[in-house]
């Protein structure tokens, strides 16, 4: 005798997962990408510090079990997770590029668009 899962989202939870964890990596890029473009910079610049915000961010996501089941979770405790572990991962990110990629050059107007924009968008389409 098999038993059906109950509910549309416990039948397709792990599809949900995966779903939700590529849409946080896409909001990193594409925001990142849009902040290159109002600042007129190259993608190809910025390039490596997308691919460690984007690691950075899933692995605190996933060791701090972000993306386990959210029913039953409060929005404003998923809203601090994700503004933590996206400050969190845009001070590694920082520093990696002041003191290893671009030590002369201090941050620009483009990254804390880039900051502000993933943050308000990851914590937007959470709330809707």
């Amino acid at each position: 005798m098999s038993t059906k899962p109950k509910g549309i989202l416990n039948a397709h939870h792990s599809v949900l997962g995966v779903a939700h964890r590529l849409l946080d990596m896409a909001v990193i890029v594409l925001c990142s990408w849009w902040a290159n473009w109002l600042g007129g910079t190259e993608v190809s610049e910025t390039g490596t510090l997308v691919v460690l915000a984007v690691v950075i961010f899933h692995w605190l996501a996933e060791y701090n079990k972000m993306y386990h089941s959210w029913r039953g979770d409060r929005v404003q405790k998923e809203l601090l997770r994700v503004f933590n572990y996206w400050a969190v991962t845009f001070v590694v990110v920082m520093l990696v590029d002041y003191l290893l990629l671009h030590p002369n050059t201090p941050p620009n107007q483009e990254k804390l668009a880039w900051f502000v924009s993933v943050l308000l968008v990851l914590c937007l389409y959470r709330v809707v």
